[in-house]
């Protein structure tokens, strides 16, 4: 179960853990700090933000040991003058990891500021629902489930028309070293406004970097639905790569309204070549 960023943040923030502007993550050095269960072991995973390595160091007896926090420091080439803060935040996160009965709070990303302090940018916080009787000033606090969507931890968001396709979806990005952050069942009735209201949900999601559509239908006329969606982002800010897969009726027509530079999309008739394209995008 998630917080809201919002009050993760506040919650975080009375914990001890500093917080940074969202402007700091395009002018300093960033890196991602989770700490979350692993194979029934708690971990702290640290990476620099735009790397796909991540080092891990396994929590023990409720905290990380000074050997840890250097060795994580000269792992990402940290400033010796962040050490202090370094330190902090790690043992802050660490420690609200278990005030909390957390399963995961990542900080993404955190921050080198220009005064040498290390402060966190975004944060959530995962909360096991079955212990919300010790912690039920949490409750109100947890979000909504978002119904069609299923929340799968990695950067690729998925729409299908059918869970079954979905799921399929999934695996073969998954074969093809991807990921899906999510999955959002349109329907198998594939009802336009069902869709483009799932495209708004994956998009703000800010775990998301780019977005897969698979289409399969024999009803529906492929090219209305490309110029649906197509209207429906040219009004949109957010500037995230999309890739449709259109088979079924009319699936050429609706590859073709997708050929236009100016906005990020592609489409294509394969699921192969859709899902090179997003992993591409992504990177």
């Amino acid at each position: 179960m998630e917080l809201s960023e919002y009050h993760a943040k506040r919650i975080l923030h009375s914990l001890g853990i500093p917080f940074s502007s969202y402007e700091m993550a395009e002018q300093a050095p960033s890196y991602l700090f989770r700490v979350q269960i692993e194979e029934g072991t708690v971990v702290v995973c640290c990476g620099k933000q735009d790397a796909k390595r991540l080092f891990i160091e396994k929590v023990a007896e409720r905290r990380l040991f000074a050997y840890q926090i250097n060795r994580l420091m000269v792992q990402l080439n940290m400033a010796e003058t962040a050490t202090d803060s370094f330190y902090a935040l790690c043992e802050r996160t660490v420690d609200s990891f278990f005030q909390l009965d957390a399963t995961k709070i990542e900080l993404s990303p955190i921050v080198l500021t220009p005064a040498g302090t290390v402060e966190a940018v975004h944060a959530a916080v995962y909360i096991d629902s079955s212990s919300l009787f010790r912690q039920p000033e949490l409750a109100p606090y947890v979000q909504e489930k978002k119904e069609g969507y299923i929340e799968l931890g990695g950067t690729i968001g998925c729409l299908t028309n059918g869970l079954a396709l979905g799921l399929a979806t999934v695996d073969e990005l998954q074969l093809a070293g991807g990921k899906a952050a999510g999955l959002f069942d349109i329907g198998a009735e594939l009802s336009v406004p069902n869709l483009l209201a799932g495209l708004r949900l994956v998009v703000e999601e800010r775990t998301v970097q780019a977005v897969l559509i698979h289409i399969f239908t024999g009803l529906q006329d492929c090219g209305a639905i490309g110029q649906a969606v197509k209207k429906e982002i040219s009004s949109w800010k957010a500037n995230k790569p999309l890739v449709v897969c259109f088979q079924g009726t009319n699936a050429a027509a609706g590859v073709r309204v997708f050929q236009d530079k100016r906005f990020k999309l592609q489409a294509t008739q394969d699921l192969g070549d859709a899902i090179k394209q997003v992993l591409t995008c992504r990177s």
